[in-house]
């Protein structure tokens, strides 16, 4: 603990725990934004005097100029997180012209950092933003460097695979020396975010570096340049890309190291990691492995809703390469897993954008679409959902919208393990705009990324045609009923939701002219 600071706090039915950033109602998330959370964490921890205007805004928005009617917001979406209202003022209290104070004296739970828990239990990684070191004595850069921080807390809060320590609790360890194994124990945490900023000039240089503070290693680090013609610009573009580094290199980390532990020792969480590991090989083998060990995780986790998401995107894997007995089955049991995950936790993008995935390939595009913004609106960061979206606009045959929507994915996640998928549906529009050279290009580069795709196998095999390279297309679709043998038009035009049959035809009949069966 620091400070005599305790990191789980109770009062009424509420649990607040501070170092999950979690507030529960009888054993029930509440959802509650990032800013909000911290309010009544502010408020909780001060329940025994008024806390002032001015302290609001700098534990809240770190000490930005804001107006009386944004804390009026924050304060207003509190109580309605609490079930309170300005007349009764259950649990905040306003106190006319000096602040607010919290109207209970809250219970604490001291949560030990190292406590073990059981081991069929869903223990996401946790991590803690540390306030960024300006490397100068300049107030703004320090502004600036608190803001970066701030605003990785907040955009890292909304990926639900990973529990993101309040900004109350990491920047006590403001303007120390405490090393990263020290703050970790204190905190509770498994991993360590760190950064500094220089300013050279009209130029900014933010360094960051993430830390596995049990492995007391650096597992990864970056610097990103801006100008500060735009300060606020350059403040949220260096934060989200930061952002879209952190959130899969943590999750990257968590894989490797259940992939080298005991199977036997592995927590319901480790086993949903070690599959994601397998299904990153994107090979039938590791697919069906990948399966089995989520099918373990759910039997004694089932409200484990990222294994749920895991095994829809298993499902789609296996229809889209043939790797299953029959596509359609393949295709409900996608659909099946993934609503089952939006149930179990209705504010997981991840599992939204697995919705949505498993909705467009069953034709219903209007329910994909909202499922996929859903998936954006709860993260904005949500690369999967944008990628997702620029595979159904490609089965939509709409050009600007796919490479719109596969460019912001690549913008945000240009290495991600799932990105030939969305590469499928750019190629899929180019096709049925006739750019078959494109098309060639792009299915080269989703083969360099996963070797043997079939969807990629296939378009190859379709734009060499088109470009008149019959000999070396017939070779092509000949490869690909090698790795998808008994494909045949019928199944593939079940397997692929191309919306328009004009378009499925036009695509098929090429296919057909080299030797694909009926």
């Amino acid at each position: 603990m620091v400070d005599g600071l305790a990191s789980r706090l109770t009062f009424e039915d509420f649990a607040l725990d501070i170092a999950a950033s979690e507030l529960s109602r009888a054993g029930a998330t509440v959802p509650i934004e990032p800013q909000v959370f911290d309010l009544l964490v502010l408020l909780a921890q001060n329940h025994d005097r008024v806390v002032t205007k001015d302290e609001i805004i700098e534990t809240v928005w770190n000490g930005r100029i804001v107006s009386d009617g944004a804390i009026s917001t924050r304060i207003n979406a509190l109580r309605r997180a609490l079930g309170d209202d300005g007349t009764d003022q259950r649990l905040i209290k306003t106190i006319h012209g000096r602040g607010f104070r919290f109207g209970v004296s809250p219970g604490v739970a001291i949560r030990e950092p190292n406590a073990p828990t059981p081991a069929n239990a869903g223990t996401k990684p946790s991590i803690a933003i540390l306030p960024f070191q300006p490397l100068s004595g300049d107030i703004e850069l320090e502004y600036f460097a608190d803001g970066i921080a701030e605003d990785i807390i907040n955009a890292l809060s909304r990926f639900h695979d990973l529990s993101v320590i309040a900004r109350n609790s990491s920047f006590i360890f403001k303007g120390t020396s405490t090393p990263a194994r020290d703050i970790a124990a204190q905190l509770g945490v498994k991993y360590v975010l760190d950064g500094s900023v220089r300013q050279l000039g009209q130029r900014i240089r933010v360094a960051v570096q993430l830390i596995d503070a049990n492995a007391d290693q650096t597992i990864w680090s970056d610097r990103y340049d801006g100008d500060l013609s735009d300060i606020f610009a350059v403040q949220d573009e260096i934060a989200s890309k930061a952002v879209n580094a952190i959130a899969p290199q943590t999750q990257y980390a968590e894989m490797a190291s259940a992939y080298r532990k005991d199977a036997t020792s592995l927590s319901d969480w480790e086993r949903v990691m070690r599959a994601r590991w397998h299904m990153d090989k994107y090979s039938r083998e590791d697919t069906d492995t990948a399966l089995g060990i989520l099918e373990e995780a759910v039997a004694t986790s089932p409200d484990l809703s990222i294994a749920y998401s895991s095994i829809a995107y298993c499902h789609i894997h296996k229809m889209l390469n043939m790797w299953g007995s029959d596509a359609a089955s393949e295709i409900v049991k996608a659909e099946t897993a993934a609503r089952r995950a939006t149930s179990l936790d209705a504010y997981d993008a991840s599992a939204w954008a697995a919705h949505g995935v498993s909705a467009g390939v069953q034709r219903n595009y209007d329910i994909c679409f909202d499922h996929l913004q859903k998936a954006l609106d709860i993260n904005p960061n949500c690369v999967t959902a944008y990628g997702f979206q620029a595979t159904m606009y490609g089965c939509l045959g709409e050009l600007e919208q796919t490479l719109a929507s596969f460019n912001t994915a690549m913008s945000l996640s240009p290495a991600d393990p799932t990105r030939a998928l969305w590469m499928s549906g750019k190629g899929i529009v180019l096709f049925l705009n006739g750019k078959y050279e494109d098309v060639l290009m792009n299915a080269d580069l989703m083969l360099r990324i996963q070797p043997n795709y079939a969807p990629a196998m296939r378009q190859r095999a379709a734009s060499l045609a088109k470009l008149g390279h019959t000999d070396e297309a017939k070779q092509a679709l000949a490869e690909v009923l090698v790795h998808t043998p008994g494909l045949t038009a019928t199944k593939l035009r079940g397997m692929v939701p191309v919306r328009s049959k004009e378009h499925q035809d036009f695509w098929l009949d090429t296919l057909r002219s080299i030797g694909l069966p009926d």
